[in-house]
């Protein structure tokens, strides 16, 4: 979700400084997707998720919100990145 949510974001995003941190974020994003998507397949991790790239990718949405103002929902609902296993802290402070 929040690759494509920046995908869009920077896609609507007048040139200039904005979009184009935007769209480093996008492409920072597509390629963490893909890494933890293939840990899902083929897992290199043992008992684990790759910790730094789901650090990476909740700040990469982290500065998205805080360019633009704008959260990305799903179903009506701000999109959560609570893993209470993973993250003990909890939700993203937002």
């Amino acid at each position: 979700h929040v690759a494509n949510f920046l995908q869009r974001l920077a896609l609507q995003a007048e040139a200039g400084r904005v979009r184009d941190e935007l769209l480093e974020l996008y492409t920072s994003s597509k390629r963490i997707n893909l890494r933890l998507w293939n840990e899902v397949d083929h897992p290199t991790i043992q008992f684990g998720v790759d910790v730094e790239a789901w650090t990476k990718l909740k700040t990469n949405y982290e500065r998205a919100t805080e360019l633009t103002g704008l959260v990305c929902t799903i179903d009506g609902m701000p999109l959560d990145f609570a893993v209470p296993w993973l993250d003990p802290a909890g939700p993203l402070d937002s």
